[in-house]
């Protein structure tokens, strides 16, 4: 195994001109992915491409209030809150809203930042300072109300929390690389509304009854009454074929291609 550690660009340059590489496995923003798919198809190399998830969570009104608040924070924070399997948003039942609100407000703010090799440092810091402006005009431009955070340092993006944003602004839709989450108050009715408008349906999360969610469109993975940002990593993903109805496989699936050989007869013989 050979690593790398390199600007992005680069070393998608060199692998591109080097010749040797038969497969790039490329992680990251899907904005970049059309670009990079046509690039390795004019220079005969195959592309496994893993885009962006829009994480989303459902709070009922059957949840207990206190663990579930725990639960949100660190799903939205954990790696910063850059991951696809990072809660990016949260609906709450009317009868939970405020004091779950209130409660991961409190919890966010408590956060220590800074270097991540620190003890307790539980945020570290994003990639680089157009990362962190990205995600600060995503959250101004929501419409919502910023409760904590909403403010950076280098960069460093503070914990933070958008009240009652928009449900059509980007934030909401797309949601954000960094270690930021929006609420906003409704039933499991509002949410599947909202579902609905995630350009990037990965994963749902639901707290309390969740009978219903596994019928929400395109949902890729569910998981219930727990933190999505955590991952087994010997897991196929989105779960077991025998337990979903979603068609998922190992991840070793992904660098596999079937071949078929022929034999003249005579040699069978």
């Amino acid at each position: 195994v050979a690593v790398a550690v390199a600007p992005a660009k680069e070393f998608i340059g060199c692998v591109l001109e080097l010749g040797c590489v038969r497969l790039l496995h490329y992680m990251g923003s899907s904005g970049h992915i059309a670009d990079l798919l046509s690039r390795c198809f004019a220079a005969g190399i195959g592309l496994v491409a893993d885009g962006e998830g829009n994480v989303l969570a459902y709070v009922g009104e059957e949840a207990e209030v206190a663990p579930t608040a725990q639960v949100l924070v660190r799903a939205s924070t954990r790696y910063s809150g850059q991951t696809c399997t990072s809660i990016n948003g949260v609906v709450a039942h009317p009868a939970v809203y405020e004091g779950l609100r209130d409660l991961v407000q409190s919890e966010l703010a408590s956060l220590r930042c800074g270097d991540p090799r620190a003890e307790d440092v539980k945020v570290g810091p994003l990639f680089e300072v157009a990362q962190v402006r990205s995600c600060l005009e995503r959250m101004e431009h929501s419409e919502g109300h910023i409760l904590v955070g909403g403010r950076a340092e280098g960069t460093l993006l503070l914990p933070s929390l958008v009240d009652r944003p928009n449900p059509a602004c980007d934030l909401v839709r797309e949601g954000l690389f960094g270690p930021a989450l929006w609420i906003m108050p409704g039933d499991a009715g509002v949410f599947r509304e909202i579902w609905q408008l995630n350009r990037y349906p990965l994963a749902a999360a639901v707290f309390g009854r969740s009978d219903w969610a596994p019928t929400l469109p395109n949902l890729a993975r569910l998981t219930v009454d727990g933190d999505p940002s955590f991952e087994y990593g010997h897991a196929p993903w989105g779960g077991y074929p025998s337990a979903g109805v979603n068609p998922v496989g190992p991840w070793i699936d992904k660098y596999l291609r079937a071949v078929q050989v022929d034999r003249p007869a005579r040699e069978a013989l």
